[in-house]
């Protein structure tokens, strides 16, 4: 098995080589590149409504970047941190990479003693929250329904179904 971040990175990479979707490049296995180009069956593109398959010429530097990704015998996916599925925590690992994009700009800046700069990222560094809480789905889908039968607004439903600002 192999971390998240570590399959992160070279799916990343990838994407940007080759500017496919995520899901097509998550779902990307080793027995869809041959000979420099990846053909992407028509059941996992989204114009493969027409029962083609896509085929994408692959750079010598897109090539490297799978090659040099561990692979499973027992899978064929290439991103893949359990050898079952295709690689799927987009949204932690792009709020991570996003904090160290802003690091490192602000840290760059710094060496320049570029203060206007410094400035301008100074309020994209996070501020210690990391994303709203959750609430039970059930509890607020049975708000919906009561709203829904009733007629009521959010705000005038019972306070059992959350707060009428959820």
């Amino acid at each position: 098995m192999t971390s998240g971040d570590a399959i992160y990175a070279p799916l990343v990479r990838t994407l940007l080589l080759t500017a496919q979707r995520k899901e097509e490049i998550a779902g990307a296995k080793r027995s869809e590149t041959t000979d420099g180009l990846w053909t992407i069956p028509p059941d996992r593109h989204k114009t493969g409504a027409d029962g083609h398959a896509k085929t994408i010429p692959l750079s010598s530097r897109a090539l490297s970047i799978i090659d040099a990704v561990p692979g499973d015998a027992d899978c064929d996916l290439i991103f893949t941190t359990d050898g079952k599925a295709p690689f799927s925590g987009f949204s932690k690992a792009k709020l991570k990479l996003d904090g160290l994009m802003i690091t490192e700009l602000k840290r760059a800046a710094q060496e320049r003693r570029d203060v206007k700069a410094v400035k301008r990222i100074e309020p994209l560094l996070p501020k210690g929250r990391k994303g709203a809480h959750r609430v039970d789905d059930r509890r607020v889908i049975s708000g919906i329904v009561h709203m829904l039968k009733s007629g009521a607004r959010w705000r005038d439903c019972p306070e059992v179904y959350g707060p009428y600002t959820t």
